[in-house]
């Protein structure tokens, strides 16, 4: 990236002037256009100049050029040196199986396999269901695919899972599946499933969810202890006051939460049974619930099932804190920052040290974490420097983890602490497959942080599952609760706008010989190339949303509410769509 912009401002000495973006977001989206391919499993090898179309917006009319001397050169560097280390990048291991498989692979059918099963089959990207065929074929010709999936729960659409999956498996020879349909619900009210039907009627005739009532409608002879009038419940309320909006969905936790008991007292439940999920969309709506729930009183212990992104936990940002300090030990931006992170307690005092000089501002904060250190590790904070220096690094910053016990700052719950330090353990994991322990150093750890944090990459963090015995609050988003089931399915977002394309930030595609990519970046600025196409990209979302609908509904084994906002005037979003 670095020298695609050094060679622009050597034509163009005043390009970094003319940059109608920041030079950090620019390299965080070119990444990020990397990231889509790969996850729809795109060999960059195979797409060309010419399949790359033309910008259109012509804010950055370089952008192809940019695309192929960085995104595509990147990515081939960065696989010769894996190669170099006999490594290879789990992204790329669909890849290199479909090539073995291209190129032909005849011990395969030593194996005898007889049956190849595929689960959630809906979520599939085109070259992975051309792999699962090539893989079949090699085995022998006695091999079998078993295949389970459902349409109306593809909702990786940004991993190029489409509605054509199973159609593309069966190519040419569709007369020869047996086609089995699972129309037994064994989990929710038959009651609830009955209302729901009359929900996905209508959206199968819109052409927005794969539904007919003969083919797909949900049968079951559950029958839970919820009145018919508490089945589906639409509560009503001002939600563009965000006040109003949390306090509704306290309130609806709080009488479910008295319902539940009140049943528990002369009924065991399972633990799905007794717990009440909040579904949202996004993780910051996973935030703010939280953030609503401590307001409150803290009366509620919301667990979190967010999951996703490792490097923008607070577990991971706050190593990374620590870690900048010690390598910036004298610098007051670092030490603030760790200072405020949750290896400390210590509240800054802001007032005071805006008056003081910059000298003044680094004694005043080493002074700060001299008596923090000396009070929990018996150490001074210079003496804390020496030794990440001296001494194995790895060492020395667990140390000060155990001494210093950020989860204890970071939550008051004992599922929170788990989940605070399950996943720094994890990172550490991460860490030391970056590079070999007895070869580690702080600037390494610092460097290794700094660029997945700030670029924003996608690691599944780890969830932590326990059981108490009580009643379980959740809140999650949608796509994390697939394949899960819970009492309650409370929806408190459902007046976004579904089918407003200037959502979409980042996306990239390659099909049918043509890449595709649209780019937001933060300050608004926007590119896209003319294979984009804004009209498709509209259908598709409020099919997928539908999809995703379909998926938070389904969830609820006794009853689902959901908010609706009086002020709403979004033309299509969850809320018309159940209202109708």
């Amino acid at each position: 990236m670095s020298e695609f912009l050094e060679n622009m401002e050597e034509e163009n000495p005043n390009f970094a002037n003319e940059l109608p973006v920041p030079v950090y977001d620019l390299k965080k989206k070119i990444m990020g256009i990397a990231d889509r391919l790969l996850d729809k499993s795109i060999d960059f090898d195979s797409i060309s100049g010419s399949e790359m179309g033309t910008t259109v917006e012509n804010n950055i009319p370089y952008m192809n050029k940019l695309i192929e001397s960085v995104v595509f050169q990147a990515e081939r560097e960065y696989l010769d040196g894996m190669k170099i280390y006999n490594e290879i990048d789990l992204k790329e291991c669909i890849l290199i199986l479909n090539k073995i498989l291209i190129e032909g692979c005849t011990k395969l059918e030593n194996y005898h396999i007889r049956y190849l099963f595929i689960d959630e089959f809906q979520d599939t990207d085109d070259v992975q269901i051309e792999v699962f065929q090539r893989l079949q074929k090699a085995i022998n010709a006695d091999c079998k695919l078993f295949v389970v999936g459902d349409l109306k729960q593809s909702i990786y659409r940004f991993r190029g899972a489409k509605l054509s999956a199973f159609t593309k498996l069966k190519g040419n020879n569709s007369d020869g599946w047996d086609v089995h349909k699972l129309n037994i619900n064994y989990r929710t009210d038959s009651r609830l499933l009955n209302l729901y039907d009359e929900i996905f009627k209508s959206m199968g005739s819109q052409g927005t969810l794969p539904y007919t009532y003969e083919k797909d409608r949900l049968s079951s002879e559950v029958c839970k202890e919820a009145k018919d009038e508490e089945l589906l419940v639409c509560v009503p309320c001002h939600a563009k006051d965000d006040d109003i909006r949390y306090e509704t969905i306290m309130g609806i936790i709080k009488a479910e939460k008295i319902k539940l008991e009140k049943l528990m007292a002369h009924k065991e439940l399972k633990k799905e049974e007794r717990t009440i999920a909040v579904l949202v969309r996004n993780n910051w709506q996973v935030d703010s619930v939280l953030k609503a729930a401590e307001k409150d009183g803290g009366e509620l212990n919301i667990e979190i099932k967010t999951g996703g992104d490792l490097f923008q936990l607070e577990s991971t940002i706050d190593f990374y804190k620590l870690v900048s300090a010690l390598c910036n030990n004298t610098n007051p931006v670092y030490l603030a920052n760790f200072i405020e992170s949750n290896y400390t307690d210590l509240i800054l005092d802001y007032a005071k040290l805006r008056g003081l000089s910059e000298t003044e501002t680094k004694k005043e904060l080493v002074r700060v974490l001299d008596e923090f250190f000396e009070l929990r590790m018996r150490k001074t904070w210079r003496k804390v420097v020496s030794e990440v220096y001296s001494q194995p690094v790895l060492f020395v910053l667990k140390q000060i983890y155990e001494a210093l016990r950020p989860w204890k700052q970071y939550s008051k719950q004992f599922d929170g602490q788990k989940f605070y330090m399950s996943n720094y353990e994890y990172l550490l994991e991460k860490i030391i497959k970056f590079s070999r322990v007895d070869a580690l150093t702080l600037n390494q750890i610092n460097v290794y942080l700094g660029i997945n944090i700030l670029t924003g990459q996608r690691q599944m963090a780890r969830t932590v599952e326990f059981d108490d015995k009580g009643i379980h609050i959740v809140c999650t988003t949608v796509h994390k609760s697939k394949g899960l089931e819970y009492a309650t399915v409370i929806l408190p977002y459902t007046d976004d706008d579904i089918g407003n394309t200037n959502k979409v930030k980042l996306e990239a595609n390659y099909l049918e010989s043509k890449m595709s990519y649209v780019v937001q970046f933060e300050n608004k600025i926007r590119e896209s190339n003319s294979n984009y196409c804004d009209p498709d990209e509209f259908n598709e979302q409020i099919a997928e949303e539908s999809r995703i609908l379909y998926v938070a509904l389904t969830r609820a084994i006794k009853n689902c509410i959901w908010i609706k906002n009086i002020d709403d005037k979004s033309p299509i979003s969850w809320g018309s769509i159940l209202e109708d």
